[in-house]
């Protein structure tokens, strides 16, 4: 888990940097290009955005996978317990980043090619994320319930309140993004780019996620005002 929390902490990093990247590419090098920054930051096209949605599927899906191997060694390495979620694991998320290419540059993300593999990859997230939390709460709780008799006070029931209190976090992330998706909002973008820091640890990602945020917030912020003008 070590090791898997590192590459989750380099890929919202990474996330981040491309963010910032692209925020000065909008606004530094093609705000005089023909469309301005946002013909540069809504072209789905560009090397650096299908990075940056890259990194964010592959997070989506580490932090899936770590999910799974929790709940697989809470219920003593019983392969049965995470039969459906690991089903629900599919490499095939990553091929809506492949699609991008295939959309014209004029395009939205709500694309109808895009739209059923997105709202898909968001559901299977969502429904991935309540399973694994669900299982893993749901075996504390028992182990606990069965071990009454054995002592005085209940150990194990702090560990289920951490549980259920730190997933709702990246659940209604993901629920709110596929909500707002659904309804082709473009408020989705500010969702979407919140699960990457999100996914990662609260102890190991609390600058990250808070510098993500504050460019990402900063970055629709100047789009909003460029296009109410």
């Amino acid at each position: 888990m070590v090791g898997i929390s590192c590459v989750m902490f380099f890929i919202s990093t990474w996330h981040l940097a491309m963010n910032a990247f692209r925020l000065l590419q909008g606004f530094a090098v093609h705000a005089g290009a023909c469309g301005g920054a946002l013909a540069y930051l809504g072209n789905m096209r560009m090397w650096d955005h299908i990075l940056k949605d890259t990194l964010y599927a592959t997070q989506e899906t580490l932090g899936s996978a770590a999910g799974i191997y929790r709940c697989f060694i809470l219920w003593n390495s019983d392969w049965r317990i995470t039969a459906l979620p690991l089903l629900l694991l599919s490499p095939a998320t990553h091929t809506v980043c492949a699609h991008y290419t295939q959309v014209d540059p004029t395009e939205t993300i709500f694309d109808p090619r895009l739209k059923p593999w997105l709202e898909a990859f968001y559901s299977i997230a969502v429904v991935q994320n309540v399973i694994t939390t669900t299982l893993m709460a749901f075996r504390i709780w028992r182990t606990s319930a069965q071990s009454v008799q054995y002592r005085t006070e209940n150990a194990l029931l702090p560990v289920v309140r951490i549980l259920i209190e730190s997933a709702p976090l990246q659940l209604v992330v993901e629920g709110v993004l596929l909500a707002l998706y659904s309804k082709d909002a473009n408020a989705q973008y500010v969702l979407m780019e919140l699960v990457t820091p999100t996914v990662v640890s609260p102890d190991s990602s609390a600058g990250c996620f808070c510098g993500g945020t504050l460019i990402d917030v900063l970055l629709i912020c100047i789009c909003l005002v460029r296009r109410l003008r």
